[in-house]
């Protein structure tokens, strides 16, 4: 690509790619591996032309690319709250039945595993008013954002892109345990 020049000739999928990612859809190889490649084969024209139109370019190479936005408007931002909860309520789940973290990708969701995580953090759940059926439909819902593939069987499947709430999810872990060893480090026994 010569400095400043842009083929958009050579982007032939860049429509389906513009609407997706300025509608907040994440781009995961998993589930559309074609618009991947080209993603990966022009990516340097892709990271021209969209900081060109301002917006933040994201490629994370565990898969998957998005448009970050601190614009978020507020049925983003509720369904991304929404969804990072029961994220946080599978990913709880998952560890406590030793599964690993990183292989979410592998793991069935289905209605049986999301009754079993609301049944763990029941107050949590009723608390936000969310049942086992509405966990399932916000994961359903966010395949429109590139989080999510469902199959036709009811099922759904994490993609890469979850990785984001993973990584916050794990930061959000480690933060505390320091902190509780800060607590530690800093206790002093008192004899009566």
């Amino acid at each position: 690509m010569s400095e400043g020049v842009i083929n958009l000739g050579k982007l032939k999928q860049l429509e389906g790619i513009f609407k997706d990612m300025t509608a907040g859809k994440h781009i995961n190889r998993l589930n559309a591996p074609g618009v991947w490649a080209e993603l990966e084969r022009e990516h340097e024209s892709y990271m021209a032309l969209f900081t060109a139109l301002g917006y933040d370019y994201r490629v994370d190479a565990r898969g998957f690319a998005w448009l970050d936005s601190s614009d978020a408007t507020n049925s983003v931002s509720t369904t991304s709250r929404q969804l990072a909860l029961v994220l946080m309520v599978l990913f709880d789940n998952q560890s406590s039945e030793g599964k690993q973290l990183g292989q979410f990708t592998e793991w069935p969701i289905n209605r049986d595993l999301l009754s079993n995580a609301a049944e763990k953090h029941k107050e949590l759940m009723k608390a936000e008013s969310i049942s086992p059926d509405d966990m399932l439909k916000i994961l359903v819902d966010a395949a429109k954002l590139g989080f999510t593939a469902v199959d036709g069987f009811g099922g759904v499947t994490l993609l890469p892109s979850v990785s984001r709430f993973l990584d916050h999810f794990e930061a959000l872990v480690e933060a505390r345990n320091e902190d509780d060893e800060f607590e530690d480090d800093n206790t002093v026994e008192i004899e009566a």
